[in-house]
């Protein structure tokens, strides 16, 4: 995301959200609002926060995103946040306003955008089915979150030593940080379709120390993890190729390792997400035309999805070929890439298993695979694919030889965006409740299956595969050059808060 100027706009409910904040601008109403440049992802919070302290004299924490974009092609692009105020004597300003739903219709608003925004905001706030809602959405959450950790670090015999800051805040998690006379602590909520990241924590920071975060308390029925910091360089800040071979042969040997305690994570909640799950949903995902949002920027084009479709036989056989390898499950982080990956003093540190699934071990492996994905870390080292295939496949040798396996390499790392897309449509989606901050996600995998699964034809070497994938009027240039076809960790916003945490 580049530094350009960005303008801030903040809803400020009352207490009883009933209410929002707005001010006069020339001839119209308009919500408060800040310039500001930087580089800041949607979900990022604590230049809000500052934003908003600066611009009402209040002590303000994010409670969400309601828009990324409130005017699309608007020249400056506004984002639209939802903010609390902790300060209980601050003062209205004499030209600002409370208005409710029933007032905007006797108001001029000073873009259709924002009225359509204000009118969301009161239709979300007074919605009968909050099944879905993240606590962290709601007022008041934040003081009760920041209370547990003061309490937690207490019992562990350490103190505050600054204000609690929060880092992020969207459906996926909420996350905090407090330094304390023991270090920096990050606290970590999640939602309750990702409820087995808290189990997966505990159980992996008991069986191998050092190599994930160390949980310092945990409050499962809530969702909640204490943790400590971990340090804060992660490989996306290290250009060194050496660096990187060694974190992916690090994760392959834990694999392995992994491989006899399947069992253990099973019962902690992770889910199973095989090889057969996999073919068996190929149909149901490319059935689902709307999910793939064509005619929308992020979406696949028609001719895109028709190639999908095509390619259906093709993807199954791949699946079938990998499994007839003697290749185990094992745990799959489900989101490994470079900033998920801390460059500890003596070892790596492997964080953030809130996707964890047991499935086939080399999908951990889609970033490192892909070239394009790896150059803005790596820039023009030599063969960095093929030295970081061949770290991470040397523990793997155990099962089969090398040859072989670099065989199943190739057709994992094809095969891994579709379980990554199968993952958002079946499980994170629909549970869910505001569909847009996560929707991009299935068009983009699926862009990256064409792109991949072209590059794995020569490994397959069965014919039918090869007339199957030759028999789409389909060029690989749609995918690349595709509008949407962004760096995905840019679309979730990963790197900006991808701490320890």
């Amino acid at each position: 995301m580049s530094d350009a100027i960005r303008e801030h706009y903040f809803i400020v409910p009352d207490a009883g959200d009933t209410h929002i904040l707005i001010v006069p601008e020339g001839k119209f109403w308009t919500l408060p609002h800040v310039s500001k440049a930087g580089a800041f992802k949607w979900q990022s919070t604590a230049h809000v926060n500052k934003a908003a302290n600066e611009a009402f004299g209040f002590r303000a924490t994010t409670r969400r995103c309601a828009s990324p974009d409130m005017d699309p092609g608007s020249p400056v692009q506004g984002l639209v946040y939802v903010v609390e105020n902790h300060s209980a004597t601050w003062t209205l300003p004499s030209t600002a306003r409370w208005v409710g739903a029933g007032d905007l219709g006797r108001l001029t608003i000073a873009t259709p955008g924002m009225a359509r925004v204000i009118e969301e905001w009161f239709a979300w706030v007074g919605a009968v089915d909050k099944s879905l809602r993240v606590p962290w959405y709601e007022a008041g959450w934040m003081k009760e979150a920041g209370a547990w950790m003061v309490q937690q670090l207490a019992m562990l015999d350490s103190k505050p030593t600054g204000p609690v800051e929060q880092v992020c805040s969207w459906q996926r998690s909420c996350v905090m940080r407090l330094p304390t006379t023991h270090g920096v602590a990050y606290f970590k909520a999640v939602p309750a379709v990702l409820r087995s990241e808290v189990d997966i924590s505990v159980l992996l920071d008991h069986e191998y120390p050092g190599m994930v975060a160390e949980v310092m308390a945990v409050d499962a029925p809530r969702r909640w993890l204490l943790m400590r910091d971990m340090g804060v360089k992660t490989l996306d800040a290290v250009p060194d190729l050496e660096q990187w071979k060694t974190a992916v042969h690090a994760y392959a040997q834990l694999q392995v390792d992994w491989v006899d305690g399947a069992r253990r994570f099973s019962m902690a909640g992770c889910p199973n997400r095989g090889l057969l799950q996999l073919v068996s949903s190929i149909d149901r995902l490319l059935a689902d035309t709307v999910a793939m949002k064509p005619g929308s920027p992020e979406g696949l084009s028609m001719k895109q999805i028709h190639a999908l479709h095509y390619r259906a036989r093709a993807l199954k056989i791949a699946a079938h070929r990998l499994g007839t390898l003697r290749l185990p499950i094992s745990l799959d982080h489900g989101d490994l890439w470079a900033g998920q990956i801390v460059a500890g003093t003596n070892n790596p540190v492997f964080i953030d298993w809130s996707d964890a699934c047991l499935t086939h071990p080399f999908f951990s492996m889609a970033f490192f695979s892909d070239e394009e994905e790896m150059h803005p870390y790596l820039g023009e080292a030599p063969d960095a694919s093929e030295q970081l295939r061949d770290a991470y496949l040397e523990p793997w040798t155990v099962y089969e030889p090398h040859d072989i396996l670099t065989q199943a390499w190739s057709i994992a790392c094809s095969l891994a965006p579709l379980s990554t897309a199968l993952l958002y449509h079946d499980r994170i989606l629909p549970g869910m409740e505001v569909k847009w901050e996560m929707e991009n996600m299935i068009p983009f995998f699926l862009r990256s299956v064409l792109r991949h699964q072209g590059e794995a034809l020569p490994t397959l070497g069965m014919a039918d595969y090869e007339q199957e994938a030759e028999s789409s009027d389909y060029d690989q240039a749609d995918v690349r050059t595709s509008e949407g076809s962004t760096d995905i960790h840019s679309q979730m916003g990963m790197g900006q808060f991808n701490g320890p945490h």
